[in-house]
């Protein structure tokens, strides 16, 4: 006489849990990170997959005219606020020297607009070869048998991107609200600077921080390898 057993079924915010926060690679523990990246403007291009699975770093034209998007879109939004003398300090100091550091602030704007992106494309060989180098480093490891836990690097870059968007949406309010609370209602223009100079500066310091955390990890293995 035979019983079936009932099989459990994993609850849903588990699974969840599982496919968001879990990763076989290196590639897919940074995808979150590029696709923050793709879409803020930062680099043109994203971690696409083959059709045997593999993950590789994809420029595609429709990166390249993202980029161009958010420079013109940046371009006008600087135009605008030095046409209607709008600044977030001029707002709350307006002397000759919060109008000439409002100029001074849109010709940094504009040239970090311009070369953090330009860096990326050109730098992107370096960023690939950064990439084999880890993976070649993690093949190494499993042939003396040392895993390396990529979902651990995962959780981290989420982590960062969900600290980086606490921050910003923090700063953001915060402008927003001392600006209305003497009267002063700024233009969409001053707020997408606000917010893209904010977000292009946090993303990248924390795609370097991922790029550090993920070289980090593999030395401390390393090490308890040695040891």
């Amino acid at each position: 006489m035979s019983f079936a057993v009932p099989v459990q079924k994993t609850p849903w915010h588990k699974r969840l849990f599982r496919k968001l926060c879990t990763s076989p690679n290196y590639y897919k523990s940074m995808q979150p990170m590029f696709w923050t990246t793709f879409v803020s403007g930062v680099t043109p291009f994203r971690i696409a997959s083959l059709p045997n699975g593999a993950k590789y770093l994809k420029t595609s034209c429709f990166g390249y005219l993202n980029l161009f998007v958010h420079l013109i879109l940046m371009a006008y939004c600087y135009a605008y606020t030095m046409l209607h003398n709008e600044s977030v300090v001029g707002y709350l100091l307006s002397t000759k020297v919060s109008k000439y550091g409002n100029y001074l602030h849109v010709c940094i704007g504009v040239m970090g607009a311009t070369i953090l992106p330009v860096a990326a494309i050109i730098r992107k060989k370096t960023l690939e070869k950064s990439f084999n180098i880890y993976l070649e480093v993690d093949r190494h490891f499993d042939q003396i048998h040392v895993g390396l836990d990529y979902s651990q690097i995962l959780r981290y870059v989420l982590f960062v991107l969900s600290l980086v968007a606490i921050f910003d949406c923090t700063i953001t309010v915060i402008c927003i609200y001392c600006l209305n609370s003497i009267s002063v209602y700024p233009s969409p223009c001053l707020i997408f600077i606000a917010v893209a100079e904010v977000l292009g500066i946090s993303v990248t310091i924390s795609l370097f921080c991922a790029m550090v955390r993920s070289a980090q990890r593999r030395l401390r293995r390393l090490n308890w390898v040695v040891t």
